[in-house]
């Protein structure tokens, strides 16, 4: 009879992956309810389908109420990849919801509560939330936009110090400009555009992460580095983004050393680093935590033992090159993804228009900062939420954070390597992992 019992589960199971994979001469059941046999709301699981990402997915991941749950332990969010779902037996679940992109609720013991398509608006997933998720805190209130600002900062002036590298003087520091944007090795990227939709701007939308990726005068939590007195911007601007990306997919939040990343990519000098070399480095070698390495070694004879081994842990899974504006928006709007770009840093960057766009100089980009929003101005522009790494009190909203807009990257026929973070690896130390669905009988029985 056991042995019955598990011949009958496991060839239920193959036929669940071969469902989920359109293969022919079998099918699982009409879809019925669950009735969950236990707890319900103890994970909340985001499958999310990687390869046709869509501004309605982008919404719900950027979900306050989704948010808050997380952040009151109530709720884990992830986004699966394909060896994830096979490894937690989740190709039946997924045919149950009607595919890919799925929510699933499963309790700590991999019992499932729900599993139904991802809702491509707000209303519908908090409505799945109130039923499925016990004890819901109130949502998490709407971070405002910054107030518009009159003309803040002044104009800057690009000296060189007795090395010879760039810098101007931000308030009495000095901000080396050594970022190197190489047109060959951008090239060599994919183009996001060839495997991702575009998005058209009619259907863009806002996305604020500055109440989530706050900047803090404690350092050792703040979300805005300041690399003071070296070139490291470019380190800065990827381990920025990828400790957000790893947040924005539903890891535990790390606080990444920026030059660690910094020191693979400098030649052993504080002369800066290729942009797109960051990509290399993060596929290959990662970067450590901030609390091993912080800000002031920057040089591979420097790094502490132990160093090399902990950046494994965190490292990038893919990168991708942008060629238009629409391309870097459009990686934004899908919620999960980021982009880091060069920037020219001349005369006038430094001085803010009234709503806190920077000035426009031309240039390759002699300076990396990165984004993770998108607003559109009073005036209908569209604009990146750009983090910077001069400091958390820095620029025209003093925390840190500036306004880009399309001539910035696209303007006066510059290209200064725009790219984007796809996906962050994972950290095989993660302490929190979604559970493995325990199938039920009703799951394996085949319609023929």
């Amino acid at each position: 009879m056991r042995k019955d019992r598990i011949k009958a589960t496991f060839i239920g199971l193959v036929a669940g992956i071969a469902a989920t994979l359109g293969l022919k001469g079998c099918s699982l059941p009409i879809p019925t309810p669950f009735n969950p046999p236990t707890p319900k709301g103890a994970h909340v699981v985001i499958v999310v389908d990687d390869s046709a990402p869509s501004i309605p997915t982008g919404i719900v991941l950027d979900c306050a109420r989704l948010r808050s749950l997380k952040a009151a332990g109530k709720c884990a969010i992830y986004g699966l990849q394909e060896n994830d779902i096979k490894r937690k037996n989740y190709p039946p679940l997924i045919t149950q919801a009607g595919g890919a992109p799925a929510l699933l609720v499963l309790s700590e013991a991999g019992d499932c509560a729900y599993a139904g398509r991802l809702p491509t608006d707000l209303k519908a997933l908090e409505d799945v939330l109130a039923k499925h998720v016990d004890d819901l805190p109130p949502p998490a209130p709407a971070h405002a936009w910054p107030a518009c600002v009159l003309n803040p900062g002044s104009e800057t002036r690009e000296s060189l110090d007795a090395q010879g590298r760039p810098f101007v003087d931000e308030g009495g520091h000095r901000r080396f400009l050594t970022a190197k944007p190489d047109a060959k090795k951008f090239r060599a990227l994919k183009r996001y555009g060839d495997s991702f939709p575009v998005f058209p701007e009619k259907e863009w939308y806002d996305i604020n992460r500055e109440g989530l990726f706050p900047a803090s005068n404690d350092d050792s939590v703040s979300w805005i580095y300041d690399q003071d007195g070296h070139g490291s911007c470019v380190g800065q601007g990827w381990t920025g983004a990828l400790r957000r990306a790893r947040v924005l997919a539903g890891m535990k939040d790390v606080k990444l050393s920026p030059t660690y990343l910094y020191s693979q990519i400098n030649g052993n000098q504080d002369n800066g680093a290729i942009i797109s070399d960051g990509i290399d480095a993060l596929l290959k070698n990662g970067t450590c935590t901030f609390k091993l390495v912080g800000q002031d070694k920057i040089f591979q004879r420097q790094m502490p033992s132990g160093a090399k081994a902990e950046a494994q842990r965190f490292k990038l899974d893919d990168a991708y090159r942008c060629d238009s504006w629409e391309e870097t928006c459009s990686a934004l709007l899908t919620g999960r993804y980021l982009v880091v770009f060069g920037i020219q840093v001349g005369n006038t960057w430094g001085k803010f228009d009234q709503y806190g766009v920077s000035g426009h100089d031309r240039g390759p980009g002699n300076h990396c900062i990165a984004a993770d929003g998108l607003r559109k101005l009073p005036d209908g522009r569209w604009v990146l939420c750009a983090f910077n790494s001069w400091g958390d009190d820095w620029g025209p909203f003093k925390n840190g954070r500036v306004y880009q807009d399309k001539m910035h990257l696209f303007g006066n026929g510059d290209q200064p390597d725009v790219c984007v973070i796809r996906r962050p690896g994972r950290d095989p130390q993660e302490p929190y992992d979604p559970p493995a669905y325990k199938p039920k009988d009703a799951d394996f029985k085949l319609a023929f």
